[in-house]
């Protein structure tokens, strides 16, 4: 089994569901005491896609012979069953339970039009005692699959492009067999960044993070991915139409001790 590097990535030119595995493994599962490896008890999974002796629960890698919590009835103070706001609403998100995320738009191609049927969103933010500084994100990781063949990561953090989106600076994005309009020609590992159009690339959503001076956040919202430009396999250019993908619902966030980022100097 062949393995490509590209600095944060490690894919799979085989095995898409282990990449995804690998890939959702990438800052998807800190709680706050470290990130865990993907497979590993925590992590976020598909089937078959946990280490030996785990399960893949709920989309969760778990140990089965553990003691099962009991189910939350709704009655016991702040569970998962509260029912909605008096307006109707559903529940402020909470650390414990956060909703799917729902995903529109595509990666626009000029190999054909990408459109994500899953999606994972990883924040950081600095924690600060100052209001200023405090709440900040300075750190995003995407992670984005349509069915088992296509894939896309990226990874934007430090600076803000003109737009005041948080700038991307890596992306990865493979297609195999199983990514539809994909032909075998133009199957495989792209990477890029320096090749990215910055006007016309970057993230855009909740870039200060609703609560004062906390470890881990939680709050409902949407982040935009913009993409333009190209990126590369060898010697081979996939070039990236204008696109726009949004991704609206609960996220995490978990703080670290990194400045909030700032527009690049000349």
């Amino acid at each position: 089994m062949t393995v490509q590097r590209h600095g944060l990535f490690s894919l799979t030119t085989t095995t898409l569901a282990l990449a995804l595995g690998a890939i959702a493994g990438i800052g998807a599962c800190d709680d706050g005491a470290g990130e865990c490896i993907a497979g590993q008890e925590g992590c976020v999974c598909r089937e078959d896609e946990c280490l030996s002796g785990l399960s893949c629960r709920s989309g969760v890698c778990v140990d089965p012979n553990a003691e099962d919590e009991p189910e939350d009835d709704g009655n016991s103070e702040g569970g998962s069953g509260d029912p909605p706001d008096d307006d109707g609403e559903d529940p402020a998100p909470s650390c414990d339970h956060t909703r799917p995320l729902t995903i529109s738009g595509a990666l626009e191609t000029d190999v054909s039009s990408v459109v994500f049927d899953y999606a994972e969103v990883d924040i950081r933010h600095k924690r600060d005692v100052d209001e200023f500084e405090d709440g900040c994100v300075n750190d995003i990781f995407i992670n984005l699959a349509a069915g088992d063949g296509c894939l896309l990561q990226v990874h934007a953090q430090s600076f803000l492009t003109p737009q005041s989106r948080l700038m991307i600076n890596e992306v990865g994005f493979m297609a195999d067999s199983q990514c539809p309009n994909f032909p075998d020609a133009d199957e495989g590992f792209y990477v890029g960044a320096d090749t990215l159009n910055t006007d016309g690339s970057g993230i855009e959503g909740v870039l200060t993070i609703p609560q004062d001076n906390t470890e881990r956040a939680c709050f409902a919202g949407e982040y935009i991915l913009h993409l333009a430009g190209l990126i590369t396999r060898g010697g081979d250019i996939l070039e990236i139409y204008p696109s726009q993908i949004r991704m609206t619902g609960d996220f995490r966030s978990t703080a670290v001790d990194r400045s909030c980022p700032t527009f690049p100097t000349e």
